[in-house]
């Protein structure tokens, strides 16, 4: 049965929100599993890695929104516990996500540079999805829109062509709202359009560029709609914890590309560059090298 919620199987509950997030990751699993195969790599390790970066997510992503909400679970802390009431932050989900793949990728010898060139473009478009899971819960959205009535915030909206479907549910008691979430799934998803189909088939793109752009890309807009939300997270009562890790990512991103570019001749292209780590070669400007 399906309701406003979710599908009702039985007496069990599977949310929209959920079926959104997952639609947007399996999406992901099977753009990486093409990649994949166009480079030469074996997809079902691309299987694997997804069943560890989502559950290494998911725990990320729950330990970071409870770290910054530690008063509202220091007294119940089997609330830790119970995801199902909401409660988890993307950025805490990304770095679960990327220190579980590092231990994975140095377990099995593969280059992580690599993988994370790969998953980068699929992730922001992972994220791009599931930003209607808010939609859908009516969250992450911002302040009021300007206008003294609903009538002028509803103009207000649509004048900036926001769907009226939207719209509708931008009305918090009777107050428009921003949708943030909106925002942010337009910024991801241009995101991904950039990545995937400019960044990463420039000829001699090299290893690291689609995930330090990434890192600029996504750092730039989320800072932005950070300062819109209503619901951040804030850290010594007045800064955003999410606007200060998206200007870290931002200047990681951007001394990185720095560096790529400023020694191009010894970085390998990202297309040339072997998955294992054992005696690899590498093609550089200066012909193929042999590592290991």
């Amino acid at each position: 049965m399906f309701n406003e919620f979710g599908i009702l199987i039985g007496p069990v509950m599977i949310y929209w929100y959920a079926i959104i997030i997952l639609s947007g990751a399996v999406l992901a699993l099977v753009l990486a599993r093409r990649e994949a195969k166009l480079l030469g790599i074996d997809q079902d390790i691309m299987m694997d890695l997804f069943f560890i970066f989502m559950f290494a997510g998911i725990i990320g992503a729950r330990i970071y929104y409870v770290a910054f909400q530690w008063d509202d679970f220091s007294h119940d802390l089997l609330g830790i516990f119970n995801i199902r009431a909401g409660g988890i932050a993307i950025y805490g989900g990304i770095i679960g996500a990327a220190i579980a793949g590092l231990w994975y990728c140095r377990k099995k010898k593969y280059n992580y540079f690599l993988v994370a060139d790969i998953v980068a473009p699929l992730l922001i478009l992972a994220q791009g999805i599931g930003r209607w899971g808010n939609f859908v819960n009516i969250e992450a959205y911002g302040g009021a829109v300007p206008g003294t009535t609903a009538a002028e915030q509803i103009l207000y909206l649509q004048q900036h062509f926001i769907p009226n479907f939207v719209i509708e549910r931008m009305n918090i008691n009777g107050v428009y709202h921003h949708p943030t979430f909106l925002y942010e799934s337009l910024v991801d998803i241009v995101g991904f359009l950039v990545l995937y189909f400019v960044i990463r088939n420039i000829k001699d793109v090299r290893l690291g560029v689609i995930t330090l752009s990434y890192f600029v890309w996504y750092g730039i807009g989320r800072f932005f709609i950070e300062g819109m939300r209503t619901d951040s997270l804030y850290v010594f009562t007045y800064l955003r914890v999410s606007q200060i890790v998206s200007i870290i990512i931002v200047l990681i991103g951007i001394i990185g590309l720095i560096y790529i570019y400023a020694n191009r001749e010894i970085m390998p292209k990202y297309r040339k560059t072997p998955f294992m780590l054992t005696t690899m070669e590498v093609e550089t400007d200066e012909g193929i090298h042999k590592k290991g």
